[in-house]
């Protein structure tokens, strides 16, 4: 049986131990920076689209009680009536809806504006302004803590008109 001169390394010398735990001290912190970054923004991406959702949804249902015949467009011109009387307003019918929101920090108010021409303009013509423009406002944080405001707007008429 014949020996080698040079038997094989078998593991790694000081100096390349050294370097490994150099390179991952540089880099595991700026790995972590860059993770906790995106899940921010991952945050922020979510809280939006669920703004979003909630805002679309209360405006669907506004644009589905102008076209119901037991509320109509007639209701938008009390907008304290329509919006807050309990029981029957859309705050009111809307709430086991916004409710998983606002655990989640995402609130909304509607607003309903004056009758208005087509362009959300008030001319003051009877036969021009036939309009309402009503805006849903979600407003909701940011991961920094800013509060963060989604309007959505539609222009409404009564049906048929």
């Amino acid at each position: 049986m014949t020996r080698r001169a040079h038997p094989t390394r078998g593991g790694f010398t000081l100096i390349e131990a050294v370097i490994v735990v150099v390179v991952l001290a540089l880099a595991v912190p700026a790995g972590m920076r860059m993770l906790a970054e995106a899940g921010e923004a991952r945050r922020q991406g979510a809280q939006t689209a669920r703004a979003t959702t909630l805002a679309t949804g209360v405006i669907e249902q506004v644009i589905a009680d102008v076209n119901s015949p037991t509320i109509g467009f007639d209701a938008l011109a009390d907008d304290a009536t329509y919006l807050s009387t309990p029981s029957t307003g859309l705050y009111a019918r809307l709430a086991g809806i916004a409710s998983p929101y606002s655990t989640l920090g995402i609130t909304y108010e509607v607003e309903i504006g004056e009758l208005s021409d087509r362009t959300g303009t008030v001319t003051g013509d009877a036969d021009e302004d036939v309009f309402r423009v009503v805006t849903v406002r979600a407003t909701y944080d940011d991961p920094d803590g800013t509060a963060l405001e989604l309007p959505i707007s539609t222009i409404l008429t009564e049906f048929g008109s």
